[in-house]
């Protein structure tokens, strides 16, 4: 197994988020832990919820975990309520 891989996600995500997606993925090729750090993350909208949803149920689906580091509660909670949750680890931030 391969050390995890880190990106970050920042500012506010919102409607079509394939590009920055598409950006990840590049990143993220051909690692088995997928870290991503939220701690600039200040909002993520349905629609691109909805998107990172599937983004990550794909990476579930072959095996690889996804986690959300450093992410704000109530964009955990929204990953919750959405599902992303069963999908991947979320750490929620200490500040």
């Amino acid at each position: 197994m391969q050390p995890p891989v880190s990106v970050e996600l920042s500012g506010s995500i919102a409607g079509d988020v394939s590009a920055t997606l598409e950006t990840l993925d590049s990143r993220l090729i051909d690692a088995d832990i997928l870290s991503i750090s939220c701690a600039k993350l200040i909002r993520v909208d349905f629609a691109a919820a909805g998107t990172l949803l599937n983004w990550v149920s794909s990476y579930h689906a072959q095996g690889r975990l996804v986690q959300f580091d450093g992410v704000h509660r109530l964009i955990a909670g929204f990953f919750n309520v959405i599902g992303i949750s069963e999908l991947a680890r979320i750490t929620v931030r200490t500040d």
